[in-house]
């Protein structure tokens, strides 16, 4: 067989939350820009009486001193988990990314120190009550931009006039330079108030999932049976015709589930000729995923980006830069016939892992060189859930012997492979959990 394997793909970066309903249910959902005061107790899901003896002296001390902290909402509650900006109440540490939030903003009593660099996930339990005035979306972009490009994750930032002029106040970069980093350590080392438990809640969440594969494995409750059937014939995908269980897959639906930001922001009018300028002049392969990541996000129905990335597709050799051409694609143009076919199978597994549906997705994109390069996918039809622990999804050659396979793992929603042939090639696709497996045939 002549097909071509691509490198596996596996997607560690994606993961999903537990679908248990959050313990934020009895009171409002907190909203992004909110400002938040926790609680001193050690609220979590699971009760975890060893979790005291991994604090240092500095959480301990808060837990254990009728001391008030505060944190503002950066991204909505996703099941047990929010992401939060620690703010302080030390505000003589304020320095160029310490920013001092005047209390006239917040309605709060007091002033707070924003730590942009100090942006984490914790578990909602620790929410106690929302305090102040919400900021306003101007003032809670500044914060996050300060701490972007702290981290080097974007390469523009307000300068000090834009953040003054927002209402904060700003410190210059050598102000007490020596005191600051030592408060930077101190709130580091406070920060475990919210990572340990939020870590052990994860480790207790990996092993009940670890517990369940053992026990899908060993009962091996179902074997499910698939009845002959000739091969799928791709070629007639690319016209059109498809067989009736295949079904489109929905604009709206991610075929990898992604984390939905709360944050947008607005694309400057020079920045899409700017990329498409990049996008033509740039030979680095990593720099032109990033380019066309940032198209997906800011040039939607643009032509002169359609007609950049559709002419890049129809000439580019290299298969992952096809494939993110095509997301990126997608996302700006989803009608666009250059985007090829994306066909997707509902399997439902019964018992085996508690009736949860699995997607399996191919897509098809025909090439300038007459080859077709194809994504296989398999990720989980509720984006709330993991993969099962240890789903294989593996390419057959002609005799049934494994070529290539990947499995997933406790934090994967979604495993693939990349390939691709001639037509009048064949090939085949097993799914397997345990003892269960379904095998696809297809031919180009």
């Amino acid at each position: 067989m002549a097909l071509k394997i691509a490198t596996v793909a596996q997607n560690p970066k994606i993961m999903c939350a537990n679908t248990r309903k959050s313990s934020i249910s009895k009171f409002r959902i907190p909203q992004p820009g909110e400002i938040w005061q926790l609680t001193r107790s050690l609220n979590s899901p699971i009760e975890f009486p060893e979790a005291r003896s991994l604090y240092s002296k500095v959480a301990l001390e808060f837990l254990e001193q009728p001391r008030s902290r505060y944190v503002m909402i950066v991204r909505e509650p996703e099941s047990e988990q929010v992401t939060v900006m620690v703010l302080s109440d030390e505000t003589q540490y304020i320095s160029n990314i310490d920013l001092l939030i005047p209390a006239h903003l917040s309605r709060l009593a007091q002033d707070l120190l924003a730590e942009t660099w100090n942006v984490l996930p914790m578990l909602t339990g620790h929410l106690d009550h929302a305090v102040g005035k919400r900021l306003s979306r101007p003032l809670y972009d500044v914060l996050l931009d300060v701490g972007d490009r702290y981290y080097g994750l974007t390469e523009s930032q307000p300068d000090s006039s834009e953040i003054q002029k927002m209402g904060l106040n700003i410190g210059s970069r050598s102000t007490q330079e020596s005191e600051v980093q030592e408060f930077h350590q101190r709130e580091q080392a406070w920060n475990e108030v919210l990572s340990v438990p939020l870590s052990l809640y994860q480790t207790h969440l990996n092993a009940v999932k670890y517990s369940n594969a053992l026990i899908i494995e060993a009962m091996q409750l179902e074997q499910l049976q698939i009845e002959q059937s000739p091969p799928i014939q791709l070629k007639q995908w690319l016209q059109g015709l498809f067989e009736p269980y295949w079904q489109a897959v929905s604009s709206g639906y991610q075929t990898a589930p992604l984390a939905i930001a709360t944050r947008t922001k607005t694309a400057d009018p020079n920045e899409i000729p700017t990329l498409l300028d990049q996008l033509e002049s740039t030979t680095n392969e990593h720099q032109r995923h990033r380019v066309l990541r940032r198209l997906g996000e800011v040039a939607i129905g643009n032509e002169a980006a359609i007609r950049a990335i559709v002419q890049l597709l129809q000439t580019t050799t290299n298969d992952e830069t096809l494939w993110s051409t095509i997301e990126s694609l997608r996302l700006i143009d989803p009608n666009n016939p250059a985007i090829g076919v994306r066909r997707m199978r509902q399997i439902d597994w019964g018992v085996q892992i508690g009736r949860q549906a699995i997607a399996f997705v191919v897509s098809l994109v025909p090439r300038a060189d007459q080859r077709t390069s194809i994504l296989l996918q398999a990720y989980s039809m509720d984006q709330t859930c993991y993969l099962p622990l240890d789903l294989k999804l593996i390419l057959l050659g002609k005799s049934g012997e494994p070529l290539r396979e990947v499995k997933a793992r406790s934090t994967d929603v979604c495993i693939q492979l990349k390939l691709s042939g001639e037509m009048g090639e064949s090939f085949s696709v097993c799914l397997q959990l345990g003892s269960a497996s379904i095998v696809e045939d297809f031919v180009l």
